[in-house]
């Protein structure tokens, strides 16, 4: 974990705070589950480089890359049981535009004690990087 918790802590150094926002949601089924997530918007490629940036930290440190694209978003119900159809749902599921503002990094722990998926934050970096400094 010092590794992992050095290279966040040099992406966070490098990053301006910056703003995302709650998009379209939508659905995908993993093993005759379906999981539910919220799209984001807003400032994404600042989002990006700061992936891009934890992700050439990790690999310098012997992790590899992630092989699956990157698509930002939140996980609103895992193993969700729909009652009426997507369409319907999608309707019905009314999101405030709420912007979000990214200050931190935060390093989360999952498990799944008596069958409930729990989260502990492990390790928490404020992003740093100058307000203009938007390039890699």
């Amino acid at each position: 974990l010092p590794s992992i918790q050095a290279a966040m802590e040099e992406a966070a150094r490098a990053t301006a705070p910056f703003s995302l926002r709650l998009g379209e949601p939508g659905f995908f089924s993993r093993q005759q589950k379906k999981i539910l997530w919220v799209g984001l918007q807003g400032d994404l490629q600042d989002l990006r480089k700061l992936f891009h940036r934890l992700e050439v930290h990790l690999a310098e440190k012997g992790f590899p890359k992630e092989k699956r694209a990157f698509s930002p978003h939140i996980t609103l119900a895992r193993e969700a049981v729909l009652k009426e159809g997507w369409e319907e749902l999608s309707r019905r599921l009314c999101l405030e535009p709420r912007i979000l503002p990214v200050t931190h990094l935060t390093l989360m722990e999952s498990s799944c004690p008596q069958g409930k998926l729990t989260y502990l934050p492990l390790f928490r970096f404020s992003l740093q990087g100058p307000a203009g400094s938007r390039d890699c």
